[in-house]
């Protein structure tokens, strides 16, 4: 993945990232607010060696006390000292537990050196420290003056015992438990990534073999006469998204004419037919005569787009109950005719697979430029891919964030089943990024190519 990718999860997963690092500094919140109260006793020692009267013994005994002092760290860990200072308080601890408590830390290119018992109780502390005090005395005096003639080194105390309260402060804990619910909140948001399967970008579909990708199309709220953005707002994002679909579609009918587009998706709710009843407006506006047939009999939609709601349509052409020229619909807009799906039949698969539906596009095919079929999901039922076999090229909606690699793999299998020439596919309802420049204009003027009239309804014929 590259840095953009990266940059797309986190956008996509921003909440799952914002709820993690709140976890993360609650606890924080929650440990510090219920973390046992400490004390600190410390008592500082000098530490000083036996000197000649001359000016170089006083130095080579300072030097001599510097480097007793980073022995005395470690002496007062040791298991000797605890046992003196049980010996002395009675506490009811064990050797190993008092070491423990005890840390201690000379300071650099000096001959103090001080000690710390950290524990959870005042008195605890006050007694510990005060017992190191003058136990770690009589340890150093033993250990390097036993024997000798005269006190090689001496331990005074000059600073303690003292005990103060341990005031933890927020800030690092706070700043380690959010730093830990971010990363938490990332890695879910890659394991979440990584899982989803649903297509998000371009090459997917190049991978999977539904290439090449058409056009983008960024949502647009509405599922009736509102979606018809070609009409309601000709100069928006989702719009000119279409007009670019429409271009790449001419282009693709240079060397292989398309006279007959079927537009289909691999689910329900994917936006195929709002597509296709925007695509035909575009194409009917730059000079086409285009015909809009709804075949999908199992959910027909177009009636929310051109009110052909109770109609004679395809179905009733198909089944011979009424003729094709009574029931195409002209609904108002230059270039453009609905052939609507008619009374929903019993028996939709073998209608639109029977010999009368090649005809029926034949004789469509006499009457306009282009033909534009609306047809069923290719998973859900084999209508669609029935649909596709007898078109001359298919257009793919794939829903942006919600159709899976494996919904897209079995759509293009079904149509490599049926021979239809899958001409490319649609990546629909996709967030919409910034404006692009030609969105500085506002409400420019309609070119003639795109002026569409207002609606008139014309008698059927």
């Amino acid at each position: 993945m590259d840095l953009g990718q990266y940059l797309s999860i986190v956008r996509k997963f921003w909440v799952v990232i914002l709820l993690s690092t709140c976890i993360g500094l609650l606890a924080g919140v929650y440990v510090t607010s219920t973390a046992e109260v400490a004390y600190r006793g410390s008592v500082t020692f000098f530490v000083r060696t036996s000197t000649g009267s001359t000016a170089n013994n006083q130095f080579a005994a300072d030097q001599f006390a510097q480097r007793r002092v980073n022995s005395y760290v470690a002496l007062l860990t040791t298991d000797r000292l605890a046992n003196m200072i049980l010996k002395n308080t009675n506490v009811k601890l064990s050797a190993k537990q008092v070491s423990g408590m005890i840390s201690a830390t000379g300071d650099i290119n000096t001959v103090l050196l001080t000690a710390t018992v950290t524990t959870d109780s005042k008195q605890m502390a006050e007694v510990l420290t005060s017992a190191l005090a003058t136990q770690f005395v009589e340890l150093v005096n033993s250990v390097e003056n036993e024997g000798g003639e005269g006190a090689v080194v001496n331990l005074e105390v000059v600073s303690g015992p003292n005990v103060t309260k341990v005031r933890h402060s927020r800030a690092p804990i706070l700043a380690l438990t959010g730093l830990l619910g971010l990363a938490v909140g990332v890695v879910t948001a890659l394991i979440l990534e990584l899982r989803d399967t649903s297509i998000q970008r371009e090459s997917e579909l190049y991978e999977l073999k539904a290439s090449p990708v058409l056009g983008r199309i960024p949502s647009f709220l509405g599922t009736d006469q509102r979606s018809l953005v070609m009409r309601t707002s000709p100069s928006s994002h989702a719009a000119e998204a279409i007009r670019e679909l429409r271009t790449n579609l001419q282009f693709m009918s240079v060397e292989r004419p398309l006279k007959v587009i079927a537009v289909t998706s691999s689910l329900p709710g994917e936006g195929k037919s709002t597509l296709a009843a925007n695509l035909a407006i575009a194409m009917a506006a730059s000079q086409n005569r285009v015909l809009l047939i709804e075949a999908d009999f199992r959910r027909p939609s177009m009636a929310d787009f051109f009110d052909t709601r109770g109609l004679m349509g395809l179905s009733d052409v198909l089944a011979s109950q009424s003729s094709l020229e009574t029931s195409v619909v002209f609904v108002g807009i230059e270039g453009l005719m609905v052939l609507p799906c008619g009374r929903r039949p019993p028996n939709p698969s073998e209608l639109l697979g029977s010999e009368k539906m090649r005809e029926v596009l034949v004789d469509c095919s006499a009457m306009v430029d282009l033909i534009i079929i609306d047809t069923p999901p290719l998973i859900a039922v084999t209508d669609g891919a029935i649909v596709a076999g007898v078109s001359d090229g298919v257009l793919l909606v794939v829903e942006h964030g919600r159709t899976t690699r494996h919904q897209v793999e079995s759509s293009v299998r079904a149509l490599e089943a049926v021979r239809a020439r899958l001409i490319g596919s649609v990546l629909n309802k996709t967030p919409e990024k910034s404006r692009s420049g030609y969105e500085v204009y506002e409400n420019p003027p309609a070119t003639g190519a795109d002026k569409t009239r207002e609606p008139l309804r014309e008698p059927n014929k």
